[in-house]
This record gives C-alpha cells, sequence and structure tokens, in this order.
C-alpha cells in the first residue's frame, strides 16, 4: 500500500558499487542497520526496488561515518535529470526532489572515502505548495531574497534556483565562491553605501595614507590611513571611510575587512573579520593591513615612540594606539566595517616581517606593563600562525576539577588518566560527582581512586541522585571546590598537551577574564571545538567542526588564541570568583542543554572576555554520529533550546565574533549571500543600514 503512495523505507532500496547497474548484482538493504565499504573510486549507488507515482518528495537520509564532504545525486530513472545534494553525516538531511511518473529512483553518493553506515534513507511524497514553500524559505535563508521577491518567481525559476544553490555546496561544502559574492553582495553594498552618502549629507572627510617607515604628523581635521605597504585600498575605501566616521563621530580608530588580489588583478583569501578582538590582535601580528587612525590619536603615538621604534613596524605604533585606547577606557571606540577595503598583494599565507623578534618583544613589554602585577609577566613565543602568549602567574593557581558521571566507569578512568599523565603544570584536586551509578566496577574504581588521595592531590566523590541535571551537578561541586579557579570537564575528554592545568587556570584568573575554553578534538584527530559561534543551527555551533588539525582554519583561527563569544561545557574554566558572581550555571531553565553557552554570554554581559585557547588540546569522545536527541530529550532538549533562543534573542545572530558574510548553516566559515545590512560595529554597538532606510 505505501508504494502506491511512493513511500519508501530503507527496505524499499538496494545498492551495489557497478556503475554499470548490474540488476545481478543489486542487494537489498533490509537489516536495521548496514555498513556499506568504500569503493575506490569513492562512489556507491541505490535504486529502489519499485517504480513510484511522479510528484514531489522529500529524500531523508542519514548516515555515520567520516564521509563529512558526502554528495549526493537523486534522478528519475538512469538518465534523468540529476538533482544534486549535500548529504553529510550525523544529522538527518532532508531534500525537496521531483520524481517522474512511474520511475525508479536513482540515487548516487559521492566523496564516500570511508566506511558508511546508513541509519535512515527515506523518499515520502508532499504536496506541491509545501514543497515550493521549503524552497522559499531555503532561498531566503541562505540568498536573504525577501519572500515578496520569491512570491514573483515562477514555479520552474524556484526550482532551477534551489537546484543550483545545492549544486554550489559540492565542493567542500562551501555554498559560493568569493567571486560570486562580490557580485550577488558586494556590489549591492557599496551602492547602499553611496546612496547613505547622499541621504545622509556626509561631509567630504580628508584621509592622509601614511605606509611603513614614512610615518609623519599630521594637521587636526585630516584621518590618517595606516597602510601596509604591500597592498592597496580599494576604490570605495574613501566612501567607506567617510561614511563610517560620519555615523560614529566618537570613533578613534577603524579597520576594515580585507582581501588579496594576485598580478592578473583576481581578488582571493577574503578575510571577514570580527569586531574589535583584543586577544586575536595580540596573538596575530597580521591582525590587520589598513586602519583608519584619529590624527590626535595618531599624532600622539609618534611623540611616544622613538624613531628607532616606529621604523621597525606599523604594529609597534599600533599597539602605542591600543595602548592608549585601553589606557583610557577607550576600547569602545575600536570600529570594524564588514566592507573590504583593503587588497593585499602578496599571499596571505605567507609569512611577512611582522614575525620578528623584536615586535614580539615591543608586544611583550605593553602587555607587561598596562596588564600585568610586577611578579605576573608574559612570555611570547613566535609561531608560524602568529604568537603565542604565555600568561605567567604569581602563584601556582590552585585547580578545582568537576567531573560529573553515571557508570561508564572506562571512560572516566581514562580521563582521570590523562590528568595525571600529562602534567597539569600546576595543583589540582578532582572532584567526581556520582549521578546515581549502579555498576559495580564503578564503585570499585571510586574506592581505589578515593585512596590515592593526599593533602597535594586532593579527591572527592559526592552523590547526587534524581534526574540527570547537569547544571544542579556542577553548581553543587562549586560549593565544596577549595580551588581559584573551577573546571568544567566531561568524563569522556582526556588531555594530550601538557601545561593544560595551568594554561586555562592562568588565563581564567586574568583581569577582565569570563570563561576559557580548549581545542577539543574527535579521536580521529579532526577538530570537534576551536570556539563556539553563535546563530549555527538556531543558538550555536562548535567554529571548525570536522577540519583537520593540520588545517589553520579560516584565517588560522584554530591555532591563535582570541575572544569568542562562547566555549563548551566540556571543557571549560572559570574562576572561582566569577562562577559566584555569575552565580553558576542555570539549574532550572537550562538543566541539560545549553547551560554553558548561557553562563558565556551572562560573562559576557558582566563585561568579561571568554577565550579560546588552542594550547590546551584534548580529546573529546563525544560520539561524531550523534544526533539530535529524541523522545523525551528531545522534548527537553526543545523547551531548553527555546528558552535560549527568546531569552538571547538580540546576539544569537549578531555574533561580535564572527562575520554576517559568513554562513549560519554550517561550521565551516562558508561565505553567505544573505544581503548585507551591517555598516560598522565595537563590541556591543551595531550600526545598520536599516536605520536610514526606514
Amino acid at each position: 500500500m505505501k508504494r502506491n503512495f511512493g513511500f519508501l523505507d530503507r527496505s524499499d532500496w538496494v545498492w551495489n558499487f557497478d556503475i554499470n547497474y548490474s540488476d545481478n548484482t543489486w542487494k537489498s538493504l533490509k537489516k536495521n542497520k548496514f555498513k556499506i565499504q568504500s569503493s575506490q573510486e569513492g562512489e556507491i549507488f541505490f535504486k529502489s526496488l519499485e517504480p513510484v507515482f511522479g510528484g514531489w518528495y522529500f529524500l531523508g537520509i542519514k548516515h555515520k561515518g567520516n564521509n563529512n564532504y558526502c554528495f549526493g545525486s537523486l534522478s528519475s530513472g538512469k538518465k534523468g535529470f540529476p538533482q544534486a545534494r549535500p548529504m553529510f553525516p550525523i544529522r538527518r538531511r532532508w531534500r525537496v526532489i521531483r520524481i517522474k511518473k512511474n520511475q525508479k529512483a536513482y540515487l548516487r553518493l559521492i566523496n564516500v572515502n570511508s566506511d558508511l553506515i546508513i541509519d535512515e534513507l527515506w523518499l515520502i511524497p508532499i504536496f506541491k505548495f509545501y514543497a515550493l514553500h521549503k524552497i522559499r524559505i531555503r532561498i531566503h535563508t541562505t540568498l536573504g531574497i525577501s519572500f515578496s521577491s520569491i512570491n514573483k518567481l515562477k514555479s520552474i525559476n524556484l526550482w532551477r534556483k534551489y537546484n543550483k544553490l545545492l549544486l554550489s555546496q559540492k565542493v567542500k561544502k562551501r555554498y559560493f565562491n568569493y567571486y560570486y559574492w562580490q557580485e550577488e553582495v558586494e556590489k549591492d553594498a557599496i551602492l547602499r553605501i553611496l546612496s547613505l552618502k547622499e541621504k545622509i549629507n556626509s561631509f567630504s572627510k580628508s584621509f592622509i595614507i601614511q605606509e611603513n617607515n614614512n610615518f609623519s604628523t599630521v594637521p587636526d581635521g585630516g584621518y590618517v590611513i595606516l597602510k601596509n605597504c604591500d597592498g592597496l585600498i580599494s576604490e570605495w575605501a574613501i566612501d567607506v571611510f567617510s561614511v563610517v566616521l560620519e555615523l560614529n563621530n566618537n570613533c578613534l580608530l577603524l579597520y576594515p575587512d580585507e582581501d588579496c588580489i594576485n598580478i592578473n588583478k583576481k581578488r582571493h583569501s577574503p578575510n571577514f573579520k570580527t569586531a574589535w578582538n583584543r586577544e586575536l590582535f595580540f596573538s596575530n601580528p597580521l591582525f590587520s593591513n589598513c586602519w583608519v587612525i584619529d590624527p590626535k590619536l595618531w599624532n600622539k603615538a609618534l611623540k611616544n615612540l622613538s624613531e628607532s621604534n616606529y621604523q621597525i613596524n606599523s604594529c609597534n605604533l599600533i599597539i602605542e594606539i591600543i595602548k592608549d585606547l585601553e589606557n583610557n577606557n577607550n576600547s569602545s571606540k575600536i570600529i570594524h566595517t564588514p566592507f573590504i577595503c583593503f587588497h593585499k598583494i602578496k599571499d596571505q599565507i605567507r609569512l611577512e616581517k611582522s614575525f620578528n623578534s623584536k615586535s614580539a618583544s615591543y608586544l611583550e613589554n605593553y602587555i607587561n606593563e598596562y596588564f600585568c602585577s610586577i611578579k605576573n609577566k608574559v612570555k611570547i613565543d613566535i609561531k608560524e600562525e602568529g604568537y603565542k602568549i604565555n600568561w605567567l602567574s604569581p602563584v601556582r593557581p590552585f585547580l578545582s576539577i568537576l567531573i560529573p558521571t553515571k557508570d561508564k566507569v572506562e571512560l572516566l578512568r581514562k580521563c582521570i588518566s590523562s590528568i595525571e599523565e600529562k602534567s597539569a603544570g600546576t595543583r589540582y584536586e578532582i572532584i567526581v560527582i556520582d549521578n546515581g551509578s549502579k555498576d559495580i566496577n564503578t564503585f570499585d574504581y571510586f574506592r581505589s581512586f578515593i585512596k590515592k588521595s593526599n593533602n597535594q592531590l586532593p579527591r572527592k566523590i559526592i552523590k547526587i541522585e534524581g534526574e540527570f541535571n547537569y547544571s544542579l551537578l556542577n553548581n553543587s561541586a562549586a560549593k565544596v571546590a577549595s580551588g581559584d579557579v573551577l573546571l568544567l570537564l566531561n568524563n569522556d575528554v582526556q588531555f594530550i598537551s601538557h601545561n593544560w592545568g595551568f594554561d586555562l587556570a592562568s588565563n581564567a584568573l586574568r583581569d577582565g577574564i569570563g570563561c576559557v575554553g580548549a581545542k577539543l578534538l574527535f579521536p580521529d584527530e579532526t577538530i570537534q571545538h576551536a570556539g563556539v559561534i553563535l546563530g549555527i543551527g538556531g543558538v550555536a555551533g562548535h567554529s571548525h567542526k570536522y577540519f583537520s588539525t593540520e588545517d589553520y582554519g579560516f584565517q588560522k583561527r584554530i591555532n591563535l588564541q582570541q575572544e569568542i563569544s562562547a566555549v563548551t561545557g566540556a571543557c571549560l574554566a572559570i574562576s572561582k570568583k566569577n562562577w559566584e558572581i555569575l552565580g553558576g550555571l542555570d539549574s532550572k531553565n537550562l538543566k541539560v542543554n545549553y547551560n554553558d553557552i548561557d553562563l558565556c554570554l551572562r560573562s559576557l554581559n558582566y563585561g568579561l572576555k571568554n577565550i579560546y585557547t588552542p594550547n590546551v588540546i584534548a580529546y573529546h569522545f563525544e560520539s561524531k554520529s550523534r544526533g539530535k536527541p529524541i523522545g523525551e530529550d528531545y522534548k527537553k532538549w526543545k523547551k531548553e533550546y527555546n528558552f535560549m533562543k527568546k531569552k538571547w534573542s538580540s546576539i544569537l545572530f549578531n555574533d561580535p565574533f564572527y562575520s554576517p558574510h559568513l554562513s549560519l548553516m554550517e561550521e565551516d566559515f562558508s561565505i553567505h549571500l544573505k544581503k548585507l545590512n551591517l555598516i560598522s560595529r565595537s563590541y556591543n554597538k551595531f550600526t545598520l543600514f536599516d536605520d536610514f532606510y526606514l
């Protein structure tokens, strides 16, 4: 009966590797789960056992494994129109497709380079109006086309645009290339800037360009453009700077986005930047190659530098300016504009003169003078990707490690073994929170664990019965913790770097720092967590998830310490003082999910900075194949999801440490094509086009 409606589940498909579709080699997929070995060609083929009625369908697939770039193509019959769709792993993926009348459905999966475990494979008929509704939503959320514009499109044009959109993700999940972004987004944004300049009657500001090794004082009224001599300002840069300065009359320091340009004048490698990010500025000497500076601030900085100093590099001059702004509590007057206003001539990956011991020494002296006590000094190491800032502490911090658990003793055993085997670099205590364990092996381990407790390395076990409430478990443990820094740690985390405890604690104890997170890896050496990006999945997603540890990531951010909106509670350090100020985790509204994100956002609201540090590395054995919760767990997750969206709606889609040009549909820093509405932003202030076009 179900086949009359075109409804197919997993048992209604057959598969093989034979690209000639030889029927005698097809195998039916009727087991609860099935594992398909990858072929040499990286391709797998499916077809429905029976023809299906023509019409609109949802194709649903859920598979597990390490095929992170799996891509599918479905057609009606062997030679039908191929409807290419991304079919990435882990989550259940639904795609709108069309099938001709009485044709078998043929599905081809490519980029299958390791074993594929199929959990679900569906073909479910849907009404045409619903199919077009889903297509409109997809185009709107990805391209930013308004619904009124979409409604004017005929069905066939809408269908073509939808197919083109999904086909564009075929290469490494990137929605669009940079050239397409220039045509579809940038041109429109520049026209809007020119229109706005006329609308607000922006006076013609004067700009004086200063390049490396050729600095001089300037008269009042003329803004300085400090640029790298190995690049060009864009043709629209002056107009953008004029508008931004007019709309932000208290701006003292401005920096734009930038890209690279080759000998053929083709632009590439865009650097879409965050709002002011002091930690990223410290660790990345190439934070910006173009600055617009208030003339009084510029002249003051020049006077404070000897000629020999400021001729080393413009980085030293910018450090002097930042020092002045920080010293006078004027960091809110550092403004970012998301327009590409500078084109680097050199390849962005190439190491430049900024990476030298003299500049590192100047930065080190500045940080020690303004951010450290007499005994609390920093030491800077020069790495290939930037600077590693080692925050030293006048005393060895005492770290309280809080580990909730319920049985799964092997995970807990390996977690604690890694704590002991990888030198922490500081004193610590371990507090295990037992939430109703029942396995006799767990209790045997608890006894051996407690026997090792001593004054130097205290160990505690507290028992809390009842339903799993992650927030309550950690809040209860924090009350008996003796350390000046708390480390929330999942029982499936294992440290693989040394000095992890000191790196986390010394950062958490710095003035103005809230939550500190680490670089977490899946067991296959891919990134599980490199900070959290707000808005992905509706609330938040992990930065650079599934990237190889050999990758630098977007603008080298995997390996650079930086401010971030949030970090995961799987490994989160915070000073006991700030924990108590913020009130710990929300055990009433966020018992299981998002309590770590909520804590981090409350930290931001309080004026603290959250930090991701790549210097601390650990495995996180969270399953790569874990999807969304189901049943009662789904209801609880949905309730907490809605709570977060309501409470933090003002920031979830305006992450200051992410670019409005980047996608909120994936965690890989793909370019987004939504119409740009942001003109400029500081840490907590946004200037929008809509404010002037109401």
